[in-house]
């Protein structure tokens, strides 16, 4: 009896230390993180002399005026109807606006009701779906060969269009699935069976009860490929040429060389603009992100 007192004892000693040490490395990433982010803020305020002998202190004069630049310095060029234009600011943001949150709306739900339809619907293919996903995880893929994937994309006539690229971002694979799925399986079916014998169908008890219960899972999941797809400037750049989005122009804004744009903290500053938006999802997504365990409440008697 002492023995299996003494071994719980250690057991939960080992898992303790694994957990704080987690919690530490985490905690030192985060750190890294936001110390990065705080540095570029305060040097896109500096001038290019401050920046270069004092890059660790604050800003010596306070140059604001690095944001107009940045402004002026987010454009691309293209060709329209055989003539040269420039894409400016307003267009490039209602671009990534329309792409990332329509695009990340159907990254999240697609995978949400396959995970659903695979937790909590019988069916036949549900264990090959999920083991599918789960090999599909974890086996090493070749990287895409981008010629063979143009042409797919012109013969389907979904090339250059936001309909066409928005059905590519559907699918069910990841771990975002694999995320989904235990949520789904953690929740017991007693509410199934309990909104069943009050009527409800299965778009009822997906939408009213289901859906609902897993919010806090939805949104973290929908704020990371918003994430994701806002600073993807790759498909912009290969697959929507007409339609280029504002981190396809902060892409091109380190290639240009002579001027005021090709400064560090001007170019720091055109990063904080890039990233308002994301940081205006997490304050709105804040309360969810910390507090993302399903909340499970009693069921009818």
């Amino acid at each position: 009896m002492s023995k299996n007192r003494n071994q719980i004892r250690w057991n939960t000693i080992v898992g303790n230390i694994i957990l704080w040490t987690l919690y530490v490395i985490l905690f030192i990433y985060a750190v890294t993180l936001i110390l990065a982010l705080l540095w570029g803020l305060n040097c896109s305020f500096k001038d290019i002399g401050d920046y270069i002998l004092h890059p660790f202190g604050f800003p010596d004069p306070f140059v604001a005026k690095n944001y107009y630049y940045a402004l002026e310095g987010l454009y691309v060029p293209m060709m329209l109807n055989g003539s040269s234009v420039l894409i400016y600011i307003e267009e490039l943001t209602f671009n990534s606006l329309v792409y990332s949150l329509i695009g990340a709306l159907l990254q999240t739900m697609s995978v949400c009701f396959v995970a659903y339809a695979v937790a909590k619907i019988p069916n036949k293919f549900g264990s090959f779906l999920y083991w599918l996903a789960i090999i599909l995880m974890v086996v090493p893929m070749g990287s895409s060969d981008l010629a063979s994937t143009l042409r797919l994309y012109r013969t389907l006539n979904i090339y250059d269009n936001f309909i066409g690229i928005f059905v590519t971002k559907i699918g069910f694979l990841g771990f975002n699935f694999i995320l989904f799925h235990t949520a789904f399986s953690s929740i017991s079916n007693d509410y199934i069976h309990a909104a069943e014998i009050d009527g409800a169908g299965r778009y009822t008890i997906l939408f009213r009860i289901m859906l609902p219960m897993i919010f806090n899972i939805i949104s973290i999941v929908y704020l990371l490929s918003f994430v994701g797809l806002w600073n993807d400037w790759t498909t912009s750049y290969l697959y929507l040429p007409s339609r280029p989005t504002l981190s396809y122009a902060l892409y091109l804004l380190q290639f240009r060389s002579g001027t005021m744009y090709s400064i560090e903290p001007v170019r720091l500053a055109a990063c904080m603009i890039v990233c308002i938006p994301c940081f205006i999802l997490f304050f709105l997504f804040r309360k969810q992100m910390m507090n993302s365990s399903l909340a499970i409440g009693g069921l009818k008697g």
